[in-house]
């Protein structure tokens, strides 16, 4: 259910976002990042009600990360500080028109960075 929650409201936002592209291209960052901010709200609000579901078929430490709000935030996080990070690049440098290059080591330096503050806070609660 959650997946298709967030396919079909993913499918509008973007149909919205178009249009007010058109309607008011000088705004197009202010609404990629407006369009952005409510995807991670509509996964965000998904992922925690999933998250108190428990399947009857998961058991031991897949039941545990499935329900732990700190896993489901860290994964959030991580795709913020790459996927997010990269295409919001995207977005700021095609204003300016220069040219576009995923930048994978930053992408990748930052899940790094992410993946060990949760590690510690993991390990020292």
């Amino acid at each position: 259910m959650a997946i298709g929650i967030i396919y079909i409201t993913h499918i509008i936002i973007d149909q919205i976002k178009v249009m007010l592209n058109k309607a008011y291209p000088k705004y197009v960052l202010f609404f990629y990042f407006l369009d952005q901010f409510t995807h991670l709200v509509i996964i965000t609000a998904c992922a925690f009600y999933v998250g108190h579901l428990t399947p009857q078929h998961l058991t031991g430490g897949a039941l545990d990360l499935y329900s732990s709000q700190t896993f489901v935030t860290y994964l959030l996080i991580l795709v913020l500080s790459t996927y997010f990070y990269d295409v919001s690049r995207y977005f700021i440098r095609r204003q300016y028109e220069k040219p576009f290059m995923r930048d994978t080591k930053t992408m990748i330096k930052n899940a790094m960075i992410v993946t060990v503050a949760f590690g510690v806070y993991w390990v020292a609660y």
